[in-house]
């Protein structure tokens, strides 16, 4: 967990399906530990309901076109979902002293639909003057078309100090998602962990030899792996159900 400058904790929410609250992030400037110090944070949920499913699954729609990106394109929900948070999200950033004025950089992060939509808030906050510090998403789904991935690539992978880490794990079906028959490519660089829990650094967002080992079909059977980590002591990533009223000042677990 990181620990947020007391009161700064913002929420953000976009209403899907009649659920006001079905997908939220928080935004937060944070205080410790000292390598997150005085830098901002924007962490977006997950799939946890019924409606971020729903929402999940629209990428069965055509693609549309992103502003600000020429040719580029991405799944229609995902970028709803963004758009709808976006002027919450730029107004809390400011709010809390994180604005592009304000020198201090953004860490994203998400998991499996937040980390899609991380995505999409990475690129477009950076062409809006914002500073992006390297982020890290979790199980997360394909996001855009090739376009959009040499675009987040030029920006954000040819530079270490502005890169993101996509963590996936064993035989997890949602990276597998929107398929690439459909034109969806993964953003770099994806950190792979295993079944025995050990890491690999793939080559690229779709190295044949990390998640997309895995045929959809058989990961499909294995949907329990998109909510096991790894990382966490709980070993489970997914299950956060902490109300945007019910976060505790200054402590802010993601």
């Amino acid at each position: 967990g990181v620990e947020a400058v007391p009161g700064s904790v913002r929420i953000a929410w976009h209403s899907e399906v009649g659920n006001n609250n079905a997908t939220f992030a928080y935004v937060a400037r944070l205080a410790a530990p000292d390598r997150f110090a005085d830098k901002c944070l924007v962490s977006i949920r997950g799939s946890a309901t019924i409606a971020n499913w729903a929402g999940n699954f629209e990428f069965w729609k055509e693609p549309v076109p992103l502003e600000d990106c020429s040719g580029c394109a991405a799944e229609k929900g995902f970028y709803s979902i963004w758009r709808g948070l976006k002027p919450t999200i730029l107004t809390n950033l400011d709010d809390v002293g994180c604005g592009p004025e304000s020198g201090r950089s953004i860490i994203f992060t998400g998991h499996s639909m937040g980390g899609a939509v991380a995505v999409l808030a990475m690129y477009s906050l950076y062409t809006r003057g914002y500073k992006i510090e390297p982020g890290m998403t979790f199980e997360a789904p394909r996001v855009g078309n090739a376009a959009f991935v040499d675009a987040f690539a030029s920006v954000f992978q040819s530079n270490l100090t502005r890169r993101l880490w996509r963590v996936t794990r064993y035989m997890d079906p949602v990276p597998l998602l929107p398929p690439r028959a459909l034109g969806y490519e993964h953003v770099d660089e994806e950190i792979y962990y295993d079944e025995h829990a050990n890491y690999h650094v793939c080559n690229g967002g779709e190295d044949p030899k990390c998640i997309n080992a895995n045929s959809l079909p058989i990961s499909i059977l294995h949907a329990a792996d998109h909510c096991e980590s790894p990382l966490v002591p709980s070993g489970r990533i997914c299950g956060c159900q902490v109300a945007p009223t019910a976060v505790p000042a200054g402590i802010l677990v993601v």
